[in-house]
């Protein structure tokens, strides 16, 4: 499997679970919307409470009662006790009257699912235990199961007022508010409460590991805290609700003491470490401070309980929740600079607003004495949890997916970029290939040119050394014709072997000694040449060739001229028609930096196309008997030697060819 199919393997597991994710949500309200703890009064029973403080803990349960005989307590307005970081003990007497015509079956709840102390007895002509708590109390030795306080019920007559004492250790900040309820409310609160935490814990829970997997699947370190932290979280908040005792620890009551000390500072140390890793992963120069300050935040959370010898346990606890203010704080400011590295949504900059707005709003309610109603203080700490829990996974899966989109976008580009680099290397592989078969092939054509070559010379020699011979009684003017033809042939096989014989360089040997050896000549040289080697074929065809003398000298190679203008001398007697007044014309011009030698012809003439497709190798004529390679042997020579060839044909008046050189 290639990394693209594993990373498209991952992208549609992380699919599936957001599918799984978005079912989840929408059960999110369903919790939430499900009945606080808070009883409705019976209209038939009314109920008072008054409490005082006992700070030196010396007060027995008669002594208690005196104080509030007296009246030197208070009412109790509020269900959060007030009574500094320092073990105290706080006594409550609650009357209870009932009102109506009939007896009532009574329970005492409290809103607390474990205490480290917290007595309720009825006192007065039936006095009775009802609560009797205590730190070292496993939670299988209570009267019922349900996660809260509350006593054993109690009957009271009609028209009859009883008292409940309680007595209770508080330490730091405690919620703990006290309820008289009738058996059927109790049932329906028990009822109402198990849909509660069966909701809110199953969907919580589903949640959270659906987030895991899916941040194991994409593989991404900053959703894998994110899901780590929730969990712990939701971890705290069993703990504060009595389900961690009632299911995770039961048997060991010691827990729910400590518990804070162990789960607080992970939450603490977690979210400031989670800070410092957004902040490595956007670009840590730019937020120094920070980025160090959270690393040493997570580091102090962490050793906090290492104090807790020399340093009182609630205000250790007071400590670790205000350091959870910068905790919570920071994390919009350092989330919105990661959500910065994708594609931005305003969607998800809404979503982390909202998310500030509720920490603050959570840090004023916990810092600062709000009167909340009592069903929203009990569900206060589950609403933020859902709410801040589901925005967080949202906007981070909206993230991960922009980047996602971009990974792949980025890939794409790379895929494009690789396969044309792939074509490239290809290409060029194809052209070495291409140009080592060339090589090849010149190489052997070399070798042939010059294995011919070197066979003609010997028959050329011999059949001189004859003809010689034979023309010793012919006229001067034939055996000079004879002559500069055999010279002729002899320079051709010469030049063959010349290139056929090359340096590592691609230069044929003797090449430059032979150009810088050439001396000047008057360009009537090489039209006398060819007239003489073409006369006779040009008298036997009836034209009339013809030369018009040039005392112009030249510097080109004289082989090369000889060789252009006779295949153009020889393709005009060629090619001529033989009418009555056929000529051909050898002749010169001149021009402002050079020289035309012209071969003219009064013959039929060429159209363009045909004049275009002559120019190419083995193209021949309609009544050709040649190969078809007289006009591209001159174009290649006028290239090689830097010559321009030029021709201009009309069908019924001729053509003429011209090729410019330097003078």
């Amino acid at each position: 499997m290639n990394k693209s199919d594993s990373l498209m393997t991952r992208l549609n597991i992380a699919y599936r679970l957001l599918f799984g994710i978005s079912l989840l949500m929408m059960c999110l309200l369903s919790p939430l919307s499900a009945d606080g703890i808070t009883p409705v009064e019976s209209n038939g029973i009314s109920v008072t409470q008054y409490w005082f403080e006992d700070h030196d803990i010396t007060l027995t349960s008669q002594e208690a009662l005196e104080v509030f005989k007296q009246g030197d307590a208070v009412p109790l307005n509020h269900s959060v006790f007030q009574l500094g970081n320092e073990l105290a003990q706080a006594w409550v007497l609650i009357s209870i009257h009932n009102q109506s015509t009939d007896s009532a079956q009574l329970r005492l709840l409290t809103g607390a699912p474990y205490s480290r102390l917290l007595k309720a007895e009825l006192v007065g002509a039936r006095p009775r235990i009802l609560i009797d708590e205590h730190e070292e109390q496993p939670f299988a030795a209570r009267n019922n199961t349900f996660r809260l306080l509350n006593s054993e019920g109690f009957q009271l007559a009609a028209d009859e007022t009883a008292e409940v004492l309680i007595q209770t250790l508080v330490e730091g900040p405690s919620y703990l508010p006290f309820t008289i309820l009738t058996a059927d409310e109790f049932a329906q609160i028990q009822q109402t409460d198990g849909v509660f935490g069966a909701l809110f814990y199953g969907f919580t829970a589903t949640l959270g590991l659906l987030f895991l997997l899916f941040s194991i699947a994409v593989r991404h370190r900053i959703a894998l805290l994110y899901a780590g932290l929730f969990l712990l979280g939701l971890v705290a908040m069993s703990d504060i609700d009595g389900y961690a005792f009632k299911f995770l620890w039961p048997n060991s009551p010691d827990w729910n003491h400590f518990s804070p000390m162990v789960i607080l500072p992970l939450l603490n140390g977690l979210g400031f470490f989670i800070i410092h890793q957004l902040i490595s992963s956007v670009d840590a120069a730019k937020h120094t401070l920070m980025h160090k300050a959270a690393l040493v935040m997570a580091v102090i959370s962490l050793l906090i309980p290492l104090l807790l010898p020399i340093v009182p346990f609630s205000t250790l606890i007071q400590l670790q929740n205000l350091i959870a203010i910068p905790a919570f704080l920071l994390q919009p400011i350092a989330f919105t600079s990661w959500l910065h590295l994708g594609r931005r949504s305003y969607i998800s900059l809404f979503a982390l607003l909202m998310i500030a707005l509720i920490i603050v709003g959570l840090v004023a309610t916990v810092f600062i004495d709000v009167a909340l109603p009592t069903w929203l203080m009990e569900h206060l700490h589950h609403f933020a949890y859902v709410v801040v829990g589901v925005m967080v996974m949202g906007i981070i899966t909206v993230q991960l997916m922009g980047l996602h989109k971009d990974q792949q976008a980025a890939l794409k580009r790379e895929l494009a970029l690789a396969q044309k680099n792939a074509q490239m290397n290809q290409d060029l592989l194809n052209a070495e290939k291409n140009f080592a078969r060339a090589q090849r092939l010149a190489s052997q054509h070399k070798q042939r040119l010059a294995t011919a070559s070197h066979d003609l010379r010997q028959p050329i020699m011999s059949l001189r050394s004859s003809i010689d011979a034979i023309a010793q009684n012919q006229t001067t003017e034939v055996r000079q014709q004879l002559g500069d033809a055999f010279l002729y042939l002899e320079e051709l096989c010469n030049r063959h072997l010349q290139h056929a014989q090359t340096d590592d360089s691609g230069a044929s040997l003797g090449e430059e000694e032979a150009t810088a050896s050439v001396e000047a000549y008057p360009a009537s040289l090489i039209l006398n040449t060819v007239q003489r080697m073409f006369s006779k074929e040009a008298i036997s065809r009836g034209i009339e060739l013809r030369k018009v003398d040039c005392s112009v000298m030249l510097t080109t190679e004289p082989l090369v001229l000889m060789r252009i203008i006779s295949n153009l001398t020889a393709n005009a007697i060629k090619h001529h028609s033989g009418v009555d007044g056929a000529k051909v014309l050898l002749g010169c011009r001149r021009l402002e930096n050079g020289l035309k030698i012209l071969v003219c012809d009064n013959g039929a003439g060429m159209s363009t196309g045909k004049i275009e497709a002559c120019l190419l190798p083995y193209h021949k004529g309609d009544e050709s008997e040649g190969e078809g390679l007289g006009l591209a042997i001159v174009q290649q020579l006028a290239t090689e030697h830097d010559l321009r060839l030029e021709l201009r044909s009309e069908l019924g008046k001729g053509s003429c060819f011209g090729i410019v050189t330097k003078v």
